[in-house]
């Protein structure tokens, strides 16, 4: 039989051999996998989509491969699978299909007829007895289905809903809180951490200066007589420098050119003017004793009568005591503006350990005028990070339910949302930021009602009966109410899931 060999690519997939199926018009097609990379279409979907598109085209399929798995999978839907495509050739690929008992069974009954089937219930089941087709027996057993439903509905249907209210206390305790640096989480045993809250203000403040600063008003002048060291005339030009001798020297100008004579001990004399203005240039006789310049090498001089008319002038000026004065003003003024600020940052219940927020970094500090220069005002301008230190509502409330917990009666539970807590004592932080204050916590507590307890005291019970079982044997503030439904039913549910237990407030 003419066979159409198709030999598989290593990148073959499930569609390109289905394309490659329809190119051949043979009865029987063969699909050869490579030789080195045999592991293609080893899933059992590919083998199955190229074994529908083989009947579709109306021919016979057969594989040559090794690979254990695609072997597997064709055994599994009946593909023919050999080793050589000469094995494959030569070989039969369909299987002459064995004769079970189950042919020749249905062969031998297909030659007998069909069976009578009335015939083989009527004797499998035997003839009833004459009762089963009476009446009474027919509307007996009717009336038994009725009570039987009956009987399970008022089993079943009845329902009951229990509402308890339990006992209840009110617990409180007063204890110490303790905060510190070193205490990083809540404790029952009443410490708590602080959490620090920083805020920057700056601001400028003004005052009046208190001090004085004396500043040079006129130059003194008098008069110096230069004597000649040569036997020749030496001209002395206007705006000589002749000084005294101390450190640092006072300094005079001539004021008008002069001529000594010419001879040895030549004096003339000549009216000088001090050239800084001040009190300083008022300097007694003979203090002036040098000449700046090469006309020293010519010339002596000397004042012989002391030099005045030199004034100073008195104005208000800043003095350190002011730049104190301002700070601690100004610095105050924001204090309590970091106060403010620190006070608006905080939740409802967050407590501040203290009022007064501390100085944490001077970021800046500018005066004007800068230095003790003549000024009636002087201006302070301050940057500065404040720190206030708090305890978070959270962490207050966490910390008093843990005390309270930890006093917590046997058989009691808290109620959500009746926790309250006081201050007694406002804290007082110390130099290590620690401080210890009395707080009081309250809250109220509810007995603990077992829902099983009370279903198992009342299965059954007329509800008088179980509202006394259950008014004995609970712990209760009030006497528990009993709704059934329906309202006119006289017990309680046998079942317990029919029973549903509420805990009133």
């Amino acid at each position: 039989m003419k066979t159409h060999i198709i030999q598989l690519d290593p990148y073959d997939d499930a569609v390109s051999v289905r394309d490659k199926m329809a190119w051949g018009k043979t009865p029987r097609i063969l699909l050869v996998w490579p030789e080195k990379d045999g592991r293609i279409l080893d899933s059992k979907l590919d083998l199955l989509l190229i074994k529908r598109r083989a009947v579709e085209l109306g021919a016979q399929i057969a594989l040559v491969t090794k690979n254990p798995e695609v072997r597997f999978w064709a055994r599994a839907l009946e593909i023919p699978v050999f080793n050589a495509t000469r094995q494959a050739q030569t070989s039969r690929w369909r299987r002459r299909r064995r004769r079970t008992r189950f042919d020749i069974w249905r062969r031998r009954r297909a030659a007998e007829g069909p069976p009578d089937v009335l015939e083989m219930r009527r004797y499998a089941r035997g003839a009833r007895p004459a009762w089963v087709h009476s009446f009474p027996a027919r509307v007996g057993f009717f009336l038994l289905g009725v009570l039987s439903v009956l009987a399970l509905a008022a089993f079943i249907f009845p329902s009951a809903q229990i509402t308890l209210t339990p006992e209840t206390q009110t617990q409180q305790i007063t204890f110490t809180a303790l905060t510190s640096p070193s205490i990083t989480r809540v404790n029952p045993s009443g410490t708590i951490p602080t959490r620090p809250i920083e805020v920057v203000v700056e601001g400028v403040h003004s005052i009046e200066t208190t001090g004085s600063v004396e500043i040079p008003d006129q130059p003194a002048t008098g008069r110096v007589q230069f004597t000649n060291l040569t036997d020749v005339a030496v001209v002395i030009p206007e705006g000589t420098v002749v000084m005294t001798m101390d450190s640092p020297p006072v300094r005079f100008v001539t004021t008008r050119q002069a001529r000594t004579p010419a001879e040895t001990g030549g004096v003339v004399d000549v009216p000088v003017q001090a050239v800084q203005p001040g009190s300083q240039g008022n300097v007694p006789a003979g203090a002036i004793r040098t000449i700046e310049g090469t006309l020293g090498l010519q010339l002596t001089v000397t004042n012989p009568s002391p030099t005045s008319g030199g004034s100073d002038q008195t104005l208000a000026a800043p003095s350190q005591l002011d730049r104190r004065r301002a700070y601690r003003q100004l610095l105050d003024q924001l204090r309590a503006t970091a106060a403010a600020e620190i006070q608006a940052l905080l939740g409802p219940g967050d407590l501040l350990l203290s009022t007064t927020p501390f100085l944490l970094t001077t970021l800046e500090e500018t005066y004007t005028p800068e230095d003790t220069r003549p000024a009636d005002t002087l201006q302070v301008s301050l940057r500065l990070e404040f720190q206030g230190l708090v305890v978070t509502e959270v962490e207050l409330r966490e910390l008093a339910q843990l005390v309270l917990d930890a006093s917590l009666p046997a058989g009691f539970r808290p109620l959500p949302g009746t926790l309250t807590i006081e201050q007694l004592t406002q804290p007082q932080l110390d130099t290590e930021l620690s401080a210890n204050w009395q707080i009081r916590a309250q809250r109220e507590i509810a007995a603990e009602v077992n829902a099983a307890q009370a279903v198992a005291l009342t299965l059954g019970q007329p509800p008088a009966t179980a509202r006394e079982r259950l008014a004995a044997a609970l712990p209760l503030s009030q006497p528990p109410v009993i709704e059934l439904t329906p309202d006119w039913w006289p017990r309680l549910p046998l079942l317990g899931f029919r029973i549903e237990v509420g805990v009133g407030g």
